[in-house]
């Protein structure tokens, strides 16, 4: 009887410790490793980050180095003959350089991010009375953080077209010969900064390019995407559209012409379609001259099948820049006097800048498994 009861005793507990380890080892077998947000599918990423670097991002800041040489080339000769012909010029220049800066002001990651390009070449409103405090008095250093505010393109903005007409602004720039001198060193910063990004890039490209094994937080996709992003969200969308319209004002939501790009030029959003034309470019993977077509980040999520209601993402998004691009029309007024005389359709175009931003930031982001690393508190 012992035995048995022994016998049976140890039966029972070898069949219960079989039950026990069959259900761990399925517990076991359920259990995943984290992802630590790493997204892996086939598509060539290599090959759409040496697109981007070689046929858009590089000829692009090229492309855009060599409209400030010919600004600083336009001061030049303006500065030996000061007429009516060569303020024309230096002015016509530097809206064709402004122009330029749009279509590689998104680029803010990498080498950008490093020297803070975005802030140092475009920040607005200016500070004018700091501009003309150091047009006076001198000793300024426009590298210091305070200076943002009284250097780069849009303090050009203030000297060049605070006078309305051309013999206003001969006049103005023949009244101090610092005023000259001040542009100069601005233009300097402005070179300085961007040929820093320019060789930069020689050595980063490499680095940009083999960063592909995944879209987690730190590869280049994921830089990349937010960098652009980002920029579209709070550049252009809030910081050339919204502010001046006054979407951000607190409840008066009143507008505040002042804070428009191109303020004193009297910019019709001209600055605004060419940011967005280029972005779309940009996005599709077309080189920057708009010639030829490659890898891009819509054709990314392609790929991955990204669609929205049954559209393809890409098909949405390229429509709604499509969109922005056609109203962003401001009937023969400036930007600033739109927001001011007729609020409605200034809240209207920028509702359409708006839609974009959710196909951009959830849409496209989740399709490639991308998080974002930014935070603004606007809202999507």
């Amino acid at each position: 009887m012992t035995c048995n009861k022994y016998l049976n005793s140890t039966l029972k507990n070898s069949v219960l410790i079989s039950f026990l380890l069959l259900i761990l080892g399925s517990l076991v077998s359920c259990i995943k490793e984290p992802e630590d947000n790493v997204y892996a599918d086939d598509f060539d990423r290599e090959a759409m980050l040496k697109n981007i670097a070689s046929e858009y991002i590089i000829p692009g800041y090229n492309s855009y180095v060599t409209e400030v040489d010919s600004l600083e080339g336009a001061l030049l000769r303006f500065n030996s003959s000061p007429t009516l012909a060569t303020v024309q010029e230096l002015r016509d220049q530097y809206i064709v350089t402004l122009k330029s800066w749009q279509t590689v002001s998104f680029l803010d990651f990498g080498p950008a991010n490093v020297v803070a390009l975005v802030a140092q070449t475009n920040t607005y409103p200016v500070d004018t009375t700091l501009i003309q405090t150091n047009i006076t008095q001198g000793g300024y250093s426009l590298a210091a953080g305070n200076q943002y505010v009284a250097k780069g393109w849009q303090s050009l903005d203030y000297l060049l077209f605070k006078e309305s007409d051309l013999q206003g602004c001969l006049d103005y720039l023949n009244s101090d010969p610092n005023i000259v001198v001040y542009i100069a060193d601005v233009i300097d910063d402005i070179q300085l900064n961007t040929r820093y990004v320019i060789n930069s890039w020689s050595t980063y490209k490499t680095e940009f390019i083999d960063n592909n094994l995944s879209n987690a937080t730190g590869s280049s996709v994921s830089e990349l995407m937010n960098a652009v992003i980002q920029s579209y969200e709070i550049y252009t969308r809030k910081g050339k559209i919204g502010l001046p319209a006054g979407v951000f004002n607190g409840f008066s939501q009143q507008p505040m012409p002042a804070n428009a790009e191109g303020y004193f030029m009297e910019d019709k959003l001209d600055l605004a379609r060419q940011n967005v034309s280029y972005l779309k470019r940009f996005l599709n993977g077309m080189n920057y001259e708009g010639t030829t077509d490659g890898l891009g980040l819509l054709d990314y999520g392609d790929y991955v099948e990204a669609t929205i209601d049954g559209d393809r993402l890409s098909q949405v998004i390229n429509s709604q820049l499509d969109v922005i691009m056609n109203i962003s029309e401001t009937n023969g007024l400036s930007w600033a006097e739109m927001v001011v005389q007729d609020p409605v359709t200034s809240q209207a175009i920028y509702t359409e800048y708006q839609k974009l931003i959710p196909y951009l930031k959830v849409d496209l982001t989740s399709a490639l498994g991308v998080i974002v690393t930014y935070q603004d508190n606007d809202g999507d």
